[in-house]
């Protein structure tokens, strides 16, 4: 189903759209490219003897040298701009 804006609302046809339209617009492509350098990836932080599971981003870390947690601002301004639903969407690829 599409919405008002006429992009797929569930996160796999967004997911698909996004691969297609990649093929034959590069702006498309670049927005896929930025994603996919700032795709999420599992990490465990310790705080003592406890371990937290924290889902971070690829592409960003802070000037600490810590991970960025994920979605990061660049994650969630395009997503926003898309109008998807990052967590959704990453979870599903």
């Amino acid at each position: 189903m599409y919405g008002i804006d006429g992009l797929p609302e569930e996160p796999d046809d967004l997911s698909m759209w996004l691969d297609v339209a990649a093929d034959h617009n590069p702006l498309v492509a670049a927005i896929r490219a930025a994603l996919d350098v700032h795709a999420s990836v599992d990490a465990v932080q310790y705080a003592g003897s406890r371990q937290i599971p924290r889902r971070v981003c690829t592409g960003c870390g802070t000037d600490a040298g810590n991970w960025q947690v994920w979605p990061c601002p660049t994650v969630r301004a395009i997503t926003t701009a898309l109008k998807a639903r990052p967590a959704a969407e990453e979870a599903d690829r």
